[in-house]
């Protein structure tokens, strides 16, 4: 079927993270395939941060159920910028 919404393949044709469910009203679970050190950083639409974690183990849970509704932005960023930066949006509803 369709890929998820935020799952996204980087220059090189993997996706080390998974986001999801997506949209979502409550949590939101990454996964890193890698398992490599990195960092998420989360946007609003006028480009505030507003959520920043690192993420070192296979799955990381955000729970985003004091969130407003609407779109933001992910970039994620390996520690050892080794892989490019994966980005994305996530839709809370």
């Amino acid at each position: 079927g369709p890929l998820p919404l935020g799952i996204l393949e980087s220059n090189s044709g993997i996706h080390q993270f998974s986001l999801f469910p997506n949209p979502t009203s409550s949590t939101i679970h990454i996964k890193n395939d890698q398992n490599e050190s990195a960092e998420i950083e989360v946007t609003d639409a006028l480009g505030r941060t507003i959520y920043r974690q690192t993420i070192n183990t296979i799955y990381t849970d955000i729970d985003v159920s004091g969130w407003r509704k609407g779109m933001y932005f992910y970039n994620i960023r390996g520690a050892e910028n080794i892989l490019p930066n994966q980005r994305g949006k996530i839709i809370i509803e």
